[in-house]
């Protein structure tokens, strides 16, 4: 049974989560393949499987006047997808504009590894903090 926690300070893992982060707004296939890579790694190294999403969708908050923004889903139909995927837990992590200021190096060094446990980290090639440590 899906784990759902509201930010990332009421998670914490006992053994270690393999860990994967994004809006995954309308949980595609692609989306699936990325939790399905999730859910295989955290078995094999006993990981939780453990998902960050944000709620709002980052540019409702970033950029609030832009109306051009349609989502596929709500953060409540998002989470009933994600029930049928096979993950231990999703954390919906309050998206607001002092979060949004948070570095790629804060966010992965004492978030994800210091707050939620990550061992592993599952995203796809072209992810922002992928993107952002490049640059």
């Amino acid at each position: 049974m899906l784990k759902i926690f509201k930010g990332i300070e009421s998670y914490k893992s006992h053994r270690g989560a393999c860990v994967t982060t994004g809006t995954f707004d309308g949980v595609h296939i692609g989306h699936r393949v990325i939790l399905k890579r999730l859910s295989e790694m955290a078995q094999q190294s006993d990981l939780e499987s453990v998902m960050v999403t944000f709620d709002p969708h980052p540019r409702k908050v970033l950029f609030p006047t832009q109306t051009g923004l349609r989502l596929l889903n709500t953060i409540e139909e998002r989470l009933e997808r994600l029930e049928s995927c096979g993950i231990d837990a999703v954390i919906v992590q309050p998206f607001t504009l002092d979060f949004s200021r948070t570095s790629a190096l804060i966010y992965v060094r004492d978030l994800l590894v210091g707050k939620v446990g990550m061992k592993k980290l599952v995203i796809g090639y072209d992810h922002p903090i992928w993107k952002k440590s490049r640059g």
